[in-house]
């Protein structure tokens, strides 16, 4: 190999490897949906799995506003309305 490439492939693995720890922090939860598009990802067309990306997305951000407007009124919190 020549150094360049070297350095390139060293670069990857090092970015690869920050992104793997970045993600082993994230709760359980998180990950099931995008390792299942992942594993599922080989046996389908592209239409059908972006149809389930999609869809997985929605019901992942639909979670994480609900924990989100959860949060207050268990804590018995005032709501803050920010507009986002």
């Amino acid at each position: 190999m020549k150094g360049g490439h070297k350095e390139t492939v060293l670069w990857f693995l090092l970015l690869l490897c920050s992104f793997a720890a970045k993600l082993a922090e994230l709760p359980r939860l998180a990950l099931e949906p995008s390792k299942m598009l992942i594993n599922l990802s080989q046996e389908l067309d592209l239409a059908t799995g972006s149809e389930f990306e999609a869809h997985t997305f929605a019901v992942s951000r639909a979670r994480m506003i609900w924990l989100r407007k959860r949060k207050p009124f268990l804590e018995k919190r005032k709501k803050n309305f920010s507009g986002n």
